[in-house]
C-alpha cells in the first residue's frame, strides 16, 4: 500500500543518515548529497500520488456505471410486475365474465293474459294516415305553380274567369267543325256556348260589332283552338264572323282548316287589305261547311308593327265592323310580340287562354302585365282554362265547371 510505501522510505531515509562509528572515527555526509537523496524521493513519490489519483477516477467511474444500471433493472422489474398483474386481472374476467346487467326483480308469470284487438289500432291509423294526407296535400298546393280550376285562376290572376274548355282526343278542322256544329249535348260544345254568351251583349242590337282578341303566355296553351273554336261558335248562332291571324308562327290547326275548307286559297293578307292594295273580300277566304270568313297574317319578313302604327289601320278595323258582327282575332303571345298591345288597343274583349295543369302562374302574371302596365282596361281582359281534364278536374274544382263540363270526350 502507499502507506507502507512511505514508511519503507522513512526507514531507508533514516538508514541513510546514522552517525555510525568505527574505529573511534565519524562519517557525516555533506548537504549537497543530503538534497539529491530527498529530491529523488519527492519525484516517486509524485508518480505514486498520480498513480492513486487514476485508480481513485476508475473506481468512481465504475460506482456511476453500476447505480445507472440498479435504477434500470429496478425500472425494468416494475413493468414487469405490472404485466404481471394485468395478465392475471384478464384470466380471471376469461374465467369469471360479467354480463354488466342486474336483476332489479324477478318477473312473474300473467294470470289472465290478453292482447288488445287489432280492430281498436284501426281508427288511430285512419286518423294519422288522414292528417299525413292533408299535410301532403297543402305542401304540394303551395309549391304547385299550375292552374287547375276556374277559381283557382281567378284568385292566382284577379280577373274573371270566362270558362273552361275541355280536352279534345283529336284538335283539328274536321274534329272542330262535327262537335260544335254537329253534336248539341257535346261537353266541349256547352262549355264554349257558356264563353260565347259572356261575350255577346246583353241588349237587343242587332247591328252590334263585337272584336275579340285571343292571346296567350306561351305557344303550347290551346290559343288558335281557343280562337278557332269562337269562331265557329259564333256562326253557329247566326252571326257574321271573320278570323283574323296575326301570329307569325302559324299553328297546324289554321293550316288545318284553311286545307280543309278553303274553297278558292289566297296569298293575300290583312296586311294587303290594311295598306289599300285589295278589298277585304280579295283578302279573305271563305271557308265552306263552317261559314266563316278568314284572313291569313302577314309574312314574317314584313315589319307587322310599323304597319299597325300608320292611321289607316284603325280605319282598317272600323271598315271590318261594318261587315261583320264578329272579328274573332288570333294574336300572338304577349310574352313574345309587342304587337299584341297594339291590337288589345282595338278588342272589345281580350281573352287569355291558359292551358290546365300546364301553364305557371308566373308565365300567366307576366302575359297579364303586358297589358295592364301603362294603365290599361283590365275589365275586358278574361281568362279561358283550356285542355282540360274533366276526370281529373273534380279534384281540384271548387266551382260549377266540372258540373258544366260533364264527362271526357
Amino acid at each position: 500500500s502507499a502507506s507502507a510505501g512511505v514508511d519503507d522510505q522513512n526507514v531507508k531515509i533514516d538508514g541513510l543518515l546514522p552517525s555510525t562509528a568505527s574505529g573511534g572515527t565519524q562519517e557525516t555526509y555533506g548537504p549537497g548529497r543530503e538534497v539529491q537523496f530527498f529530491e529523488t524521493q519527492i519525484a516517486s513519490l509524485e508518480k505514486r500520488i498520480k498513480l492513486l489519483q487514476a485508480t481513485a477516477g476508475d473506481a468512481a467511474n465504475r460506482v456511476s456505471g453500476l447505480q445507472a444500471l440498479e435504477l434500470e433493472v429496478d425500472s425494468a422489474s416494475s413493468q414487469y410486475k405490472d404485466i404481471l398483474a394485468k395478465r392475471e386481472s384478464l384470466q380471471q374476467r376469461v374465467e369469471a365474465p360479467t354480463p354488466g346487467v342486474s336483476i332489479l326483480s324477478a318477473a312473474w308469470a300473467p294470470v289472465d293474459p290478453k292482447t288488445i284487438s287489432p280492430i281498436f289500432l284501426i281508427p288511430p291509423g285512419m286518423i294519422l294516415f288522414g292528417l299525413l294526407a292533408a299535410i301532403a296535400a297543402v305542401i304540394r298546393s303551395s309549391f304547385e305553380e299550375s292552374i287547375r280550376s276556374d277559381k283557382e285562376c281567378e284568385q292566382a290572376l284577379g280577373i274573371h274567369c270566362a270558362g273552361m274548355l275541355p280536352k279534345l282526343k283529336r284538335s283539328n278542322a274536321a274534329a272542330i267543325q262535327r262537335i260544335i256544329l254537329q253534336q248539341p249535348n257535346s261537353p266541349y260544345r256547352r262549355a264554349l256556348s257558356a264563353i260565347f254568351v259572356s261575350l255577346t251583349p246583353h241588349h237587343a242590337n242587332a247591328n252590334f260589332s263585337k272584336v275579340v282578341l285571343v292571346t296567350s303566355g306561351t305557344q303550347n296553351d290551346r290559343k288558335a283552338e281557343l280562337a278557332w273554336s269562337l269562331a265557329v261558335s259564333a256562326r253557329r248562332f247566326g252571326h257574321k264572323t271573320l278570323l283574323i291571324d296575326f301570329d307569325p308562327k302559324e299553328d297546324p290547326l289554321t293550316t288545318s282548316f284553311r286545307h280543309e275548307f278553303a274553297r278558292t286559297p289566297t296569298e293575300l293578307s290583312f296586311a294587303d287589305f290594311a295598306e289599300g292594295r285589295c278589298t277585304a273580300q280579295d283578302a279573305s277566304n271563305t271557308l265552306q261547311d263552317v261559314g266563316i270568313d278568314f284572313m291569313s297574317a302577314p309574312p314574317a319578313s314584313s315589319d307587322l308593327l310599323a304597319r299597325m302604327s300608320y292611321a289607316d289601320f284603325q280605319q282598317s278595323f272600323d271598315a271590318l265592323r261594318q261587315d261583320y258582327n264578329f272579328l274573332i282575332i288570333n294574336g300572338p303571345n304577349s310574352n313574345e310580340a309587342p304587337e299584341v298591345r297594339v291590337l288589345a288597343s282595338q278588342a272589345d274583349a281580350v281573352l287569355l287562354a291558359v292551358r290546365w295543369a300546364k301553364t305557371k302562374r308566373s308565365i300567366v302574371r307576366a302575359a297579364l302585365y303586358v297589358f295592364t302596365r301603362d294603365n290599361g282596361d283590365a275589365s275586358i281582359i278574361s281568362s279561358v282554362v283550356t285542355d282540360v281534364e274533366p276526370k281529373q278536374l273534380t279534384r281540384y274544382q271548387y266551382g260549377t265547371g266540372a258540373a258544366m263540363l260533364g264527362s271526357n270526350l
